[in-house]
């Protein structure tokens, strides 16, 4: 909303905090809308690389993959109701307030509108119980084929890296990955002579953990697939052993800090990147009066020492989705039966001899094995 249309807003949103009116026709669409996840990730690439990425990346943690389907299937909406209806009624609430504003005015405002709700018990932390899910770093390649007669492939290469609680680190993990994306983009378009638009970044889920992973990803014609994954990982090698230059790092700063004024000024970095677990980790105030002062004082040696730490060809995570059409193409013929020895002329039978009843006759001939 505008600065004047908050008056109307805060109203709003407190009604819809006590009163959600949830209807059963909402709830089955939701559920109509899950249950599309499942086909997806038989059909569409990008969906099965990302299912098969969840579990190799927990080990199957079924709170970090889908569920079996018939298990959302069976949930109500009363479970729902239940289960949500206590969170939005009965736990703390945390407001955050962006933009151009007065803030005693503002103030004034929340206390009239929000403020006038009924008390709620204070901010508790998570129940010992919610254990964090764990992020497996086990080097591989999985590949998924999808029913789909679509020409197209999704490709992504990742590595498992920590430092995720630090801001300090993370912009530095930050920088680093788009150096390697600056490489692939130069190795796939001047090099190989294709317009696919590789896409680096550091994720952790949004979270407050500290390892999370960089990847690499994109998409390309499924005969590509899997040169473009062992050369993006080859890329990753170099870069682990040899490291960056000057220019390299130059060419990722520079951006960053030409933008950095319209940065902060604007409402979802401070919504989403700043205020949005403040009350877990307060540092977070912080992060916009650092970010441009850590940017300038990043050096080379910082970020080649990351890419050693954790871009090792060894490492790497690579996940491959494309059509089964294409797998089965791939697959080997079955290798043609073995000829038969050629057949030795029969040798003129002898006459027989008169032998004792107890002699038995010559054993049959062994046929050629069957083809294996």
């Amino acid at each position: 909303s505008d600065t004047r249309g908050l008056v109307d807003l805060l109203p709003l949103l407190k009604a819809y905090i006590e009163d959600p009116a949830w209807s059963v026709g909402d709830f089955q669409a939701a559920q109509i809308r899950t249950s599309l996840l499942y086909s997806q990730a038989s059909r569409e690439a990008d969906a099965a690389l990302g299912a098969t990425a969840a579990r190799v990346m927990s080990k199957d943690n079924p709170l970090f993959s889908l569920p079996p389907a018939d298990t959302v299937s069976r949930r109500t909406f009363e479970e729902f109701e239940a289960w949500l209806g206590s969170s939005l009624t009965g736990t703390a609430v945390e407001i955050g307030v962006v933009g151009d504003f007065d803030v005693e005015n503002t103030i004034d405002l929340l206390a009239r509108t929000l403020g006038t709700a009924p008390a709620r018990p204070p901010h508790t932390p998570p129940p010992s119980y919610s254990t964090p899910i764990q992020f497996y770093g086990t080097p591989g390649r999985w590949q998924n084929g999808v029913a789909s007669a679509i020409p197209r492939a999704a490709v992504r290469v990742q590595w498992l890296v920590h430092g995720c609680s630090d801001v300090h680190t993370v912009r530095r993990l930050e920088a680093l990955s788009e150096v390697l994306e600056n490489r692939v983009m130069l190795e796939i378009r001047e090099k190989l002579g294709s317009t696919y638009d590789p896409s680096a970044t550091v994720w952790n889920g949004e979270t407050l953990r500290d390892d999370g992973y960089l990847m690499v990803s994109l998409t390309a014609t499924p005969v590509d697939a899997l040169k473009l994954a062992r050369r993006i990982r080859e890329l990753a090698a170099d870069l682990a052993a040899h490291g960056l230059t000057e220019e390299e790092l130059e060419a990722v700063r520079q951006p960053i800090l030409s933008g950095n004024d319209a940065r902060l000024r604007d409402n979802g970095y401070w919504l989403f990147h700043v205020l949005q677990a403040l009350q877990e980790q307060p540092g977070r105030l912080e992060w916009p009066r650092s970010r441009e002062n850590d940017f300038r004082s990043m050096t080379v040696a910082e970020l080649n020492a990351l890419a050693a730490q954790y871009l090792a060809a060894n490492q790497a995570q690579t996940f491959v989705a494309v059509p089964q059409s294409q797998l089965d193409a791939a697959k080997p013929a079955a290798p043609a039966a073995p000829a038969a020895p050629p057949t030795k002329p029969a040798k003129p039978k002898k006459p027989k001899k008169a032998r004792p009843t107890e002699d038995r006759s010559s054993p049959p001939r062994i046929s050629p094995p069957p083809s294996r």
